[in-house]
């Protein structure tokens, strides 16, 4: 799917956002905007683009002990957060992506050495944590701000074990930067392919 047509369904329509069993089945106060839906969407992208890097990441045998532990678990987690996401947007009317629609692009040395890769996956890392800061900052929609809350504190997780095998220093900015659908499609996108 190419990342222009991508966002375009991002932004179409919005209806009321139910459980699932994964949201907190209230009532809801607004249905998701617009916007919201395109930060779902691209975050589901970038979860997927994610599940994919932590697979290679550990099927390269890069990292060993508790980091190759911490890939094959972080790619779980980017699996069941695309599946949440994936659940509400579906509850809003429209029809989520899914991972047969990208061809992920890599770098050719991407899972060369252990430094490229982790590089790469603090990049990406703080690419989605600022996409969900943003979403929150600006969101409305309480089950979905509260979704995207929950997916956030995990990510932060997963954002300190690359910094610490990237930089050596597992704990980085204080105040992480919120990143807005434009600037994080232009940062994604390119492995998005």
């Amino acid at each position: 799917m190419h990342r222009a047509a991508f966002l375009r369904s991002a932004a179409l329509g919005s209806a009321a956002l139910a459980g699932g069993g994964i949201l907190p089945a209230v009532a809801l106060a607004a249905s998701p905007t617009d916007d919201e839906l395109a930060y779902a969407n691209l975050a589901i992208a970038a979860e997927l683009l994610l599940a994919d890097f932590y697979d290679r990441a550990a099927k390269a045998k890069l990292f060993k002990g508790g980091a190759e532990g911490a890939m094959v678990r972080a790619r779980s987690n980017e699996l069941e957060h695309a599946d949440a996401l994936s659940k509400a947007i579906v509850a809003a009317g429209q029809t989520a992506p899914v991972a047969e629609d990208f061809e992920f692009a890599w770098p050719a040395n991407a899972f060369k050495t252990k430094s490229g890769a982790a590089a790469l996956g603090l990049k990406l890392e703080r690419t989605l944590v600022g996409v969900y800061l943003q979403a929150l900052i600006t969101g409305s929609n309480g089950d979905l701000r509260t979704l995207f809350a929950r997916i956030l504190a995990n990510e932060a997780t997963h954002l300190s074990v690359c910094g610490g095998l990237a930089t050596g220093r597992p704990v980085g900015n204080s105040f992480p930067e919120p990143i807005d659908v434009e600037t994080a499609s232009d940062l994604v996108g390119p492995y998005l392919g």
